[in-house]
C-alpha cells in the first residue's frame, strides 16, 4: 500500500495541467480518485480532490516503474496503469458507446489505457449496416479490447429483415462466442417517440419481441437490451415487455446515481448503466462517445439479478435466499461462481465483473 501511494504522491505532482474537468461542483472543486487498473482485477481506488483545472476523464498517467501484468490467458499481457478516476463511480469498471456517425478515429489502446475495458460499437441501423463496425471490430480484436456490437432498431420496419442485417454485419466483423460482449438490442423511438411510428404500443413491443427471439434462436443468447425506464413509460405505456423480460439491461439515464427501474424489473436489475451521452476528450476516441459503467455483481448482497445468476449457473432460483445461501446445500452463489470462474481461467474471486458476465451470459439461457 505504501508503494502505491508513493507512486500516487508523485504523480499527481507531475499531472496538473490546464485541461477543464468533466465533473465540477459549485464549489469549484471535482472529486474522483486514483486506481490502479489491470484489466482483470478489481482497480485499488485512493479518493482524492482537486481543483477545477485538472485531467480529462479517465485520462492516463504513465508511471513506468510498474510491472506488466500477465494475462490469464497467456495469450497477451496487460499493463498495469494509473488513472485518475474524475466522475461518478470512481472504481467501477467503464466503457464506451460509439457509431459511424460520431465521426472518431480509434485507438483501443488509448481507450484500454484509460481505464476503459469495454465498448460497443453499432453494427446496425435498421436494414443497414453500419459503415465502420466491421473495421473496428478487427481493430479491436486484433489487441484484444472486448467490443460488442449494437443493433439500433425501427419500430415500422420488419423486425426479422433488420436482425438478419445485425447478424450479417456481426459475422462479418467477428462471431461473437462465450467470452465476447453479448450482441445487443436498442430499444428506443428516435424523433417525437412511438407516436411517430404510428404503431400501438403493443404493435411496438411484439415487434421487439420478434427480434429479440429471432437473436436468441440465431445465436443462442438473448441480447442486452438498451432501453431506459423512461421509453417504457411513455412510449410503451409499462406494458408487459413479454420475451423482452428475459434480456439483461442496459439502461441509459444522464446521471451520478443508479438509472431508476422501468416497470416490471426491480431497481437495481441492470448491467450497463450509459452515464453520459456525446461526450468529448475520451482518450483514445478523436470525437465523441458515450460513457458507460458495468454494475458488478456481488453475491452476498441482496441484488435482484441475483435469480438470472442463479439460472446461469444452474440452481434455481427459488431456493436462492437473500444472502445468496442455498439452505440445506452447501452452495452458494459465491462457491459456484467460484466454480465457474475457474472452468473458464478467470480470477475466482465470486465477483461477476465485465470478463465473468462476458462468460455467464452465454449459459443456460432461457427457452424461447
Amino acid at each position: 500500500m505504501g508503494f502505491i501511494k508513493n507512486i500516487v504522491d508523485a504523480t499527481l505532482k507531475t499531472v496538473r495541467r490546464d485541461v477543464p474537468s468533466m465533473v465540477e461542483h459549485g464549489d469549484g472543486e471535482c472529486s474522483g480518485s486514483l486506481s490502479v487498473h489491470t484489466e482483470v482485477h478489481p482497480p485499488l481506488v485512493i479518493p482524492i480532490v482537486g481543483d477545477q483545472h485538472a485531467i480529462a476523464e479517465n485520462e492516463t498517467l504513465r508511471v513506468s516503474p510498474v510491472p506488466r501484468e500477465p494475462h490469464p490467458d497467456g495469450l497477451s499481457p496487460v499493463p498495469k496503469y494509473v488513472t485518475r478516476d474524475i466522475g461518478p463511480f470512481p472504481g467501477q469498471p467503464k466503457g464506451v458507446d460509439f457509431a459511424s456517425i460520431d465521426g472518431n478515429r480509434v485507438d483501443f489502446v488509448k481507450l484500454r489505457d484509460a481505464g476503459k475495458v469495454f465498448g460497443y460499437h453499432r453494427a446496425s441501423l435498421g436494414t443497414r449496416r453500419d459503415s465502420d463496425y466491421v473495421k473496428r471490430s478487427r481493430e479491436a480484436r486484433e489487441v484484444r479490447f472486448p467490443l460488442g456490437g449494437y443493433m439500433f432498431w425501427f419500430a415500422k420496419k420488419d423486425p426479422i429483415a433488420q436482425v438478419r442485417t445485425f447478424l450479417e454485419s456481426l459475422e462479418a466483423g467477428w462471431a461473437p462466442r462465450p467470452g465476447d460482449p453479448i450482441p445487443a438490442f436498442d430499444l428506443e423511438f428516435p424523433g417525437n417517440g412511438r407516436i411517430e411510428t404510428g404503431l400501438t404500443a403493443r404493435e411496438c413491443i411484439d415487434r421487439a419481441n420478434q427480434a429479440v427471439r429471432f437473436i436468441r434462436s440465431e445465436l443462442g443468447v438473448w441480447p442486452l437490451l438498451y432501453t431506459s425506464a423512461r421509453v417504457v413509460h411513455e412510449d410503451l405505456l409499462d406494458r408487459d415487455l413479454g420475451a423482452l423480460n428475459e434480456c439483461p439491461l442496459w439502461l441509459a439515464r444522464y446521471s451520478n446515481s443508479d438509472p431508476p427501474a422501468p416497470h416490471g424489473r426491480a431497481l437495481g436489475d441492470f448491467w450497463l448503466h450509459q452515464y453520459r451521452g456525446d461526450t468529448k476528450k475520451i482518450p483514445g476516441l478523436s470525437n465523441q462517445g458515450d460513457l458507460d459503467r458495468f454494475h458488478v455483481f456481488r453475491a452476498d448482497r441482496d441484488d435482484p439479478r441475483r435469480g438470472w445468476v442463479a439460472d446461469r449457473l444452474g440452481i434455481h432460483r427459488e431456493m436462492v435466499d437473500r444472502r445468496g445461501i442455498v439452505p440445506s446445500t452447501d452452495k452458494t452463489l459465491v462457491t459456484e461462481i467460484k466454480k465457474f470462474q475457474r472452468r473458464w481461467a478467470l480470477l475466482d474471486d465470486g465477483v461477476i465483473g465485465p470478463e465473468t458476465f462476458r462468460f455467464l451470459a452465454w449459459e443456460r439461457p432461457t427457452p424461447l
